[in-house]
């Protein structure tokens, strides 16, 4: 007897969820951050999209002012993205963000509830390139645990 496994899905992972388009693994890359804490790789922007919940980027101190900016595989049409913010307790977590394409779309802002995983928010644009700005925050070393964004339905 064989056995045959059928193709995957368009747009799918291996296990049946969206793929992750923000994802080092399919391409996508950080090309710029406001700051990452002490120039360490330890907590550098490309923690933000490996798919790891036990790395992080974490700015130095930016708090308000943090951004990271990534650039898909490919330009897109996004139907939905998010971020996990890290958190310090009382400190670095976002609670506002906004993303700006590389055509000054700007999508958002949105609020972030809390730092217990990633939020995930409908779009509606086409880009290659998204800026993640905090737009507020409780200060410090904000940053990320991850980013999220799926293609288009």
């Amino acid at each position: 007897m064989t056995f045959r496994t059928l193709p995957l899905a368009e747009g799918s992972s291996a296990s049946g969820e969206p793929r992750n388009l923000a994802s080092a693994a399919v391409g996508a890359t950080v090309i710029e951050v406001s700051s990452s804490y002490a120039n360490s790789p330890s907590w550098a922007g490309a923690n933000a999209i490996d798919g790891n919940a036990l790395t992080e980027w974490s700015s130095h101190g930016d708090g308000d002012d943090a951004f990271i900016t990534i650039q898909l595989a490919e330009p897109t049409d996004i139907g939905r993205l998010g971020i996990w913010t890290r958190t310090m307790g009382a400190t670095a977590q976002i609670t506002r963000f906004q993303v700006v394409t590389e055509s000054g779309v700007i999508l958002g802002p949105f609020d972030v509830p809390d730092a217990g995983g990633p939020h995930i928010y409908p779009v509606a644009a086409r880009a290659q390139t998204l800026r993640f700005e905090v737009v507020a925050s409780s200060g410090g070393n904000t940053g990320l645990v991850e980013l999220v964004v799926y293609a288009a339905d």
